[in-house]
């Protein structure tokens, strides 16, 4: 399950909940385009913070077509703010995956039950996973370098500690 691009953190970190969106609201710039904006130096996320959540995504200067979402959750407990933060893939890819695959996998289960098909269409199994394992490395590959960063950008910015890391799905 490490392999498949989303995450779950929790950051540990005795700042104060203001404090830290203090200091995200430093690093992060509005979605919305600003012509009074233009020669800025850019802040490495692009995103809002709304009360005790934040939804971002990294500023990438290039088109990412791997570009992660970045939504967390800040909540105290003791002297401590405990930073839930879930990393996913962006609607725009996970659409355009959701394009790229169905075709695909559709061939490969046709394939694999009627062989007679690999001959009639001219996509033998070996053509067809051609085209879904690279896809697959290039979405996960991508995902992983992003959130790596980002990861490790964010513990850095939060003075935290990274406490937890799951890529398991769970409902609070």
């Amino acid at each position: 399950m490490k392999y498949l691009p989303y995450e779950n953190i929790t950051y540990r970190t005795r700042l104060s909940p203001q404090e830290v969106i203090r200091k995200l609201s430093l690093k992060l710039d509005s979605p919305e385009f600003n012509l009074s904006d233009f020669g800025k130096d850019s802040k490495p996320y692009i995103g809002k913070i709304e009360g005790d959540t934040f939804k971002m995504n990294p500023d990438t200067n290039i088109r990412n077509s791997t570009l992660i979402q970045i939504t967390g959750e800040l909540n105290e407990n003791n002297e401590e703010t405990l930073i839930d933060v879930k990393m996913r893939l962006t609607i725009a890819v996970k659409i355009l995956a959701t394009i790229w695959l169905v075709p695909f996998t559709a061939m490969l289960i046709a394939a694999l039950i009627n062989p007679a098909i690999q001959e009639t269409s001219g996509f033998p199994i070996p053509r067809i996973l051609g085209f879904i394992i690279p896809f697959c490395l290039f979405v996960i590959i991508g995902f992983k370098i992003q959130s790596t960063k980002a990861k490790k950008h964010l513990a850095k910015l939060f003075e935290a500690e990274i406490e937890n890391t799951s890529n398991k799905r769970y409902k609070k």
